[in-house]
């Protein structure tokens, strides 16, 4: 099969090159420095030429970070820096789920399984409501069974050091998350005899 790759040159578009390539298909890969997508005359022309069996856009994006008070501090990473391993992450993570998809939850799946205690927020009804039913309820439950906190219906209002303020969209109501140490409750940790599990 002949494809016709847009974004060929980024990240995503690159491996669907590579991989169409080693599943021995004919993958011919374009970047906006030799087609504009958004000239429709140049890209009829160029699949005229190309003449594909199929066309797969892998445009890529940019990481977006809310712009809010503390949004540029040293503790704030994208999930494209923690799920290409350039972020060394804390042992306590907010992940905001602010494109509703599968982001957020597969940026918190990996944070769980390098043992981080998690909790993701979205301003939606639920986190990664843009998710298909047949899709979410498996990753719900690798998710919930890995520890993860899901705070819906709030936003994101501040970053302040390794504090994160959020607020519930309805009422408003403000809530500080503070990471949790060992060391907060140490009289409680020696009555029960326990080892709590963040450090």
């Amino acid at each position: 099969m002949r494809l016709f790759v847009t974004g060929a040159a980024g990240m995503l578009g690159g491996r669907v090159v590579a991989q169409a390539r080693e599943l021995g298909h004919e993958a011919v890969g374009s970047d906006i420095d030799d087609l504009d997508l958004t000239d429709a005359a140049a890209v009829r022309a160029r699949l005229a030429d190309e003449r594909p069996d199929a066309v797969i856009v892998a445009t890529g994006s940019h990481s977006y970070i809310p712009l809010v008070p503390g949004s540029d501090g040293k503790h704030v990473v994208t999930d494209r820096d923690v799920l290409g391993g350039e972020a060394k992450v804390g042992a306590n993570v907010v992940v905001v789920d602010d494109v509703h998809t599968e982001a957020a939850l597969s940026t918190a799946e990996l944070l769980l399984d390098q043992g981080k205690r998690v909790e993701v927020i979205s301003a939606l009804f639920y986190v990664g409501q843009d998710v298909g039913v047949t899709s979410i309820a498996p990753i719900y439950s690798r998710l919930f069974t890995k520890g993860v906190v899901f705070t819906p219906c709030v936003e994101l209002r501040a970053i302040e050091g390794s504090t994160v303020v959020i607020a519930n969209v309805y009422s408003g109501a403000e809530r500080r998350i503070v990471p949790f140490r060992r060391n907060h409750f140490p009289r409680l940790r020696r009555q029960l005899d326990l080892e709590l599990p963040i450090g």
